[in-house]
């Protein structure tokens, strides 16, 4: 049996951390530590002093993949567990690969998270299933950049993921090449993110 005194949550969210801390309660006395973002979780959890970190896959600076799997290098035998919002095989593959003990999904949380936490304690890995997540939670999760865009402005998004020009959009929307040009501007604007991290980001949260 793996003994866990101490534990540091991180996510952006603090209402997230607090509903966390309020479901591990009852059942364990965990001293808790909380950080926002995963430069800091990595800087500080990397002194060694955590029996068990809990992190969101989504964090400003370093997202919480990253920084656990880089922890996990630095601390073979230190207990990790993923939360996520994201619906993708491809986490729950990695998490094996690199070891990572448990991954839970953010609407698994409430019925799992405990029994992840035991598994743990016993030596064992707990994975959520990916189908328990609901489409509409998981589009609607504040961590979405796209959800700041019109219905319209996702359609031209989508078109140009899709390597579309401005024409092509125009003709397949039945709109003026003018009005495309004004809305790519726009959701460019409102998405406020880079060439590279736009396509990051569609991956995730399944537009293309």
């Amino acid at each position: 049996m793996k003994e866990i005194k101490k534990l540091i949550i991180a996510d952006d969210h603090e209402v997230v951390i607090i509903g966390i801390e309020s479901l591990l309660k009852p059942s364990f006395n965990f001293e808790i530590d909380r950080v926002l973002d995963g430069e800091q979780l990595f800087q500080i959890a990397k002194e060694g002093n955590y029996d068990l970190v809990i992190a969101d896959y989504l964090l400003p600076s370093l997202n919480g993949l990253d920084a656990i799997i880089k922890l996990k290098k630095i601390y073979p035998d230190l207990s990790v567990m993923l939360i996520s919002s994201i619906e993708e095989d491809y986490i729950v593959d990695i998490c094996k690969k690199e070891n990572i003990n448990a991954f839970v999904f953010k609407s698994d949380v409430k019925n799992n998270l405990v029994n992840a936490i035991e598994a743990i304690q016993k030596g064992e890995s707990f994975y959520s299933n990916p189908q328990d997540l609901k489409i509409d939670y998981l589009w609607n999760h504040p961590s979405n950049p796209f959800i700041k865009l019109t219905k319209q402005e996702l359609e031209i998004f989508k078109e140009m993921m899709k390597g579309r020009s401005q024409k092509e959009t125009a003709e397949s929307m039945n709109l003026t090449v003018k009005t495309i040009e004004s809305h790519r501007m726009n959701l460019r604007k409102k998405l406020g993110l880079s060439e590279e991290e736009l396509v990051k980001q569609a991956r995730v949260w399944k537009i293309i």
